[in-house]
């Protein structure tokens, strides 16, 4: 088994994607028909909502942010600002050639955290080498369910 250690780099992707989304929901706003006070509340708190998701998980700079992933002969870490945890891979993550939504249950917690990594986030060999290495243990997994 192939150890992988990926240290995660802001993804630009998301940043766009995030940013559209929040351009888009201040539209909304604006265009809604509340009074003044009521529009300009609801810009602010969108506006500040969107920019910490920005910072903290496009940027990687919030402390729940993961910002490095390892996998070893003992399983899963992940890492943050603040910890490093074992987890296990859930089955409910999703595996794509652009974009990894990985599921983990925390050891020891009830809390699933979830992990986006695009394709840019990664060194083009990085990101191959996890799609492999997903895909391998995913069908691990599969066959040790079905006995």
């Amino acid at each position: 088994m192939q150890k992988l250690d990926i240290k995660l780099k802001p993804s630009k992707f998301f940043i766009v994607l995030a940013s559209l989304t929040l351009i888009l929901t201040l539209v909304l706003i604006i265009s809604l028909n509340l009074n003044r006070w009521a529009r300009a509340f609801l810009l602010a708190v969108t506006m500040r909502y969107g920019i910490s998701i920005i910072r903290n998980y496009g940027l990687l700079t919030g402390g729940p942010a993961i910002s490095k992933l390892t996998f070893d002969a003992s399983g899963w870490l992940l890492h943050d600002r603040l910890r490093t945890s074992s987890a296990e891979l859930c089955p409910d993550s999703t595996i794509t050639t652009w974009l990894c939504i990985l599921r983990f249950q925390i050891t020891g917690q009830k809390q699933k955290r979830t992990c986006l990594i695009f394709r840019d986030s990664l060194a083009a060999d990085t990101y191959r080498q996890l799609l492999v290495q997903l895909r391998t243990n995913q069908a691990y997994e599969a066959e040790k369910a079905r006995h």
